[in-house]
């Protein structure tokens, strides 16, 4: 329940960045292509929730080998679909590829990977100190 609940709360963070995304757009548009811009923020906003959810049904087993893991396999999820995003947007648009779009779905990636890293951490931390709490009640 607390998982599902994280989820939720990340997906309203991607929500929120989803948003925020339109602000380059509405200030830059002369710069940005916005179709290119929305549609990565949604790619990656997708792709870091199904990271997230990954890497977060680790969190709380007791063989702390699987919360790495879930983490690395979440991450390298993200990472190889972007990859493949950003492959296939420049096969696409390859006349109007515009390298600054490309930085800044990279600014956006590294945002939703400090939000991903630091709830992961926090439900990590819980959970190891509920661990040892249960121990010490035994």
């Amino acid at each position: 329940m607390k998982q599902k609940l994280n989820a939720y709360y990340f997906g309203g963070l991607s929500l929120i960045v989803l948003i925020a995304a339109g602000i380059p757009i509405l200030f830059f548009k002369d710069y940005f292509n916005s179709l290119v811009v929305l549609a990565g923020v949604f790619v990656l906003a997708t792709v870091s929730i199904l990271s997230f959810m990954v890497a977060g049904r680790s969190v709380g087993h007791e063989n702390p080998n699987r919360f790495v893991r879930g983490v690395m396999l979440g991450t390298m999820l993200k990472f190889f679909f972007c990859i493949i995003a950003v492959v296939v947007w420049l096969f696409l648009y390859k006349e109007t590829f515009d390298k600054s779009v490309l930085f800044l779905f990279m600014a956006y990636y590294f945002v939703f990977t400090v939000f991903e890293s630091i709830l992961l951490s926090n439900e990590a931390k819980k959970s190891v100190a509920q661990r040892k709490l249960d121990k010490s009640s035994m």
